[in-house]
Order: structure tokens, then sequence, then C-alpha cells
């Protein structure tokens, strides 16, 4: 029996890793779930934090036409961009920290795309998991959740003044601990999108795997944190599928 935070040796963990689990992803025995397929992608490696091409290939594919545009408002490796050029779609791509040419400088707060466009894919870095610069305009820098929050309604009521009625955009955000606490940013986050006008069409969550900084070296600390402190390994994205209402 483990009573949370009561005679939890470091090493007792061992004892329970073939029975307790700490994963917050369960998965069924049927066969009925959608089983991510190779479609000749490649993530960069070196970038915190992997966007899989899976998710804009889904949502672009079932929510747009080609030549379309698709804006991605926090581009990071630039994901949306070869997921949306492969489907012959039009992508505007900004990031406060560019990787690619092909993306722009811009704070999402105020940048403009000069047009209007047919879906919004938003992948905002999660508050104070992943450093992503030093600059102070970046999410990742907010003080406080309150901050962050307080930010993402900023970048909303801009992003919101482009996409198109009826349209849709695409919120990937997870979960962050927080003193102890499971804080659920996306979903915060989802509310703020829905205070704008917009309906949520649907949740997923995925399974996002190994990423930069989270390698299988870390799997026992986590694992034995996990059963010490009550908490679970939310190893994934929330996926929300947003429309924007007339």
């Amino acid at each position: 029996m483990i009573i949370t935070g009561l005679n939890l040796e470091k090493d007792s963990w061992r004892n329970h890793i073939a029975d307790i689990t700490t994963d917050a992803i369960w998965f069924s025995s049927t066969a009925d779930k959608h089983q991510i397929p190779d479609r000749g992608f490649s993530n960069d490696q070196d970038f915190h934090g992997i966007f899989i091409h899976e998710i804009p290939y889904q949502m672009i594919n079932r929510y747009t036409k080609e030549d379309e545009t698709i804006w991605d408002c926090f581009a990071g490796s630039g994901t949306t961009y070869e997921v949306a050029t492969h489907l012959k779609r039009n992508c505007i791509c900004n990031d406060l920290n560019p990787t690619k040419p092909y993306i722009q400088a811009g704070d999402s707060r105020t940048f403009n795309p000069k047009q209007t466009v047919q879906m919004v894919i938003m992948h905002p870095p999660y508050h104070n998991i992943v450093k992503y610069s030093n600059d102070g305009s970046d999410l990742s820098n907010c003080s406080s959740l309150s901050d962050f929050y307080l930010s993402f309604t900023e970048i909303m009521k801009n992003v919101n003044q482009y996409l198109e009625p009826n349209r849709f955009l695409i919120l990937v955000c997870g979960h962050v601990y927080i003193d102890g606490e499971d804080i659920s940013v996306g979903h915060d986050c989802m509310q703020i999108v829905r205070r704008f006008g917009y309906k949520c069409k649907g949740q997923i969550i995925k399974d996002y795997g190994e990423t930069k900084g989270g390698h299988k070296k870390r799997a026992n600390l986590e694992y034995y944190r996990a059963l010490k402190n009550g908490t679970w390994k939310f190893a994934g994205d929330n996926i929300f599928v947003m429309q924007k209402q007339k």
C-alpha cells in the first residue's frame, strides 16, 4: 500500500513499477483508436516541445480547402507550415523567436497577418515548463499563471480579428504542476477562447512521447515523485477544436 507522501523511500518505487501506474493517459484493449501513421514528416529534434505533424494534418484536411490560409501564431519549429504546404494550403507563421526563414518575427498580441484567415492553430508555451527565450514578452516567462492568462487573452483578442466566422481555431495546450497541484492550463485557455464567441466541437488527448528535455533518464525520478506526491504524469497535449460563431 502507498500512502501519498508517507514512508516512500526514494528507491522503493521499484517495488511498484509493475503494478501501479502514474500515467494519466490509459489505453483500452480495443483497436478502434486512431493510430498515428508515418506520413514522411520528421520533427526537429533540437527544438523544445515537439508539435507532431499529425495534429495540423488532421485539422487542416478536415476543416480547410486547398489554397485557403492557415495562421500559426506560435510557429515554433514550423510544423504547421510544412504540413500546410504539403496539403496545398497557404500558411502564415509568426513567433517571437523565429527558427526558420519562412517564420516572421512577431508578437501575437499585435501581429497583423494582413488578411483574413480560414484557420488558426495555437500551440502556446506552457507556463513555467520550458523557457524559450529571455524575452519578457514570451509567455514562458510570465511571472504567474494569472499573468499567463492575461497575456493569452490579449493574444486571443488580436487573433480573433482575422479568423473568418464559422471557421476553426485549434488550441493545443496541456497541464502543468504548480505547488503540488495539477492545473489544466489548456482547459483554462479553452474557456478564454469560448468567451470570444467560440464553441468547443471536441477535445482530443494526444500522447506526445519523447521531447527534448524529457529523456528516459528522468523517467525513474518522475515515477518516484508521482508516487510520493500523489500526482499523475500527463505526458500529453489537450487538443481543443473551437469553431468561431457568427
